[in-house]
């Protein structure tokens, strides 16, 4: 089973330290002696627990809004952080893409709703408060 577009995306959008975290984690796993199949049944898990039907997922950015590589329906997320001296760590947030997802035979269609937006500009960040959802 390869990867889809939508994983393909976001390990796209991952950053190197990202990337070396995870498999920093995967080496310490084989050091302990799990198997690589129990992580990989834990995450299927928990990626299937995240797509039951009307469960609200909220969300809360600060910083920059951007349009990330994943091409297909995909929710909110952070892509990245930078620093500012005015206010501190913010976020660069892609809003993510309504659409029909499917994950080992569950179909779900994605829902955003975006309750408050401002775009901000080069004196102060943009923001964006919402949550999202999947109905059956």
């Amino acid at each position: 089973m390869g990867l889809g577009p939508e994983v393909k995306g976001m390990v796209e959008d991952m950053k190197e330290k990202e990337i070396k975290d995870i498999m920093d984690l995967l080496e310490k796993a084989k050091e302990l002696n799990v198997e690589i199949k129990d992580i990989k049944e834990s995450l299927i898990k928990k990626i299937k627990e995240g797509l039951k039907e009307n469960e609200r997922h909220d969300f809360n950015f600060k910083g920059s809004a951007i349009t990330c590589s994943i091409e297909g329906p995909h929710p909110p997320h952070v892509v990245g952080y930078y620093d500012t001296v005015r206010y501190g760590p913010l976020q660069f947030f892609c809003l993510g893409k309504e659409g029909e997802v499917e994950f080992e035979g569950i179909k779900r269609k994605l829902k955003i709703v975006v309750e408050e937006y401002e775009h901000g500009d080069g004196w102060i960040p943009g923001r964006a408060r919402g949550f999202y959802y999947y109905t059956g």
